[in-house]
């Protein structure tokens, strides 16, 4: 993909980061980060967590790797597991007025950001892992 998707990389431990400057939706996203040879971020640490929310301009949305597409109120990220540590606002996930909201996505805030579910054909920006 287009170098003009990035904005910039990040290392954080062992892995590296990457936050796009365009938006797409969850599925698209997904494909830009698998063309590089990496995925939509799993978040399993506070640590983590605050890092990615630090990544990312105030009161912007960012697509993570946080989906239950396969079954409905099972979260899961993109490499299969389960989410052990979670990060979500108050009330969510709510498939917000019945809508399919299978995709989850990181709102920032000054604290650490938390995560919210939203229809995967919306677009944002979107952190990708490798």
């Amino acid at each position: 993909y287009k170098a003009s998707y990035w904005y910039s990389s990040f290392k954080f431990g062992m892995n590296c980061y990457y936050d796009s400057v365009t938006e797409l939706d969850w599925v698209h996203s997904r494909l830009v980060c698998l063309s590089m040879g990496a995925d939509l971020v799993s978040i399993n640490t506070a640590e983590e967590q605050a890092f990615i929310n630090g990544l990312l301009s105030p009161q912007v949305n960012a697509w993570i790797g946080l989906n239950d597409i396969h079954s409905e109120g099972k979260w899961k990220w993109v490499d299969g597991t389960a989410v052990t540590t979670t990060f979500w606002g108050p009330g969510q996930p709510n498939s917000y007025n019945g809508t399919n909201q299978d995709c989850g996505e990181l709102v920032e805030n000054s604290l650490m950001g938390q995560w919210n579910d939203e229809d995967c054909s919306a677009e944002n920006i979107w952190i990708c892992e490798k």
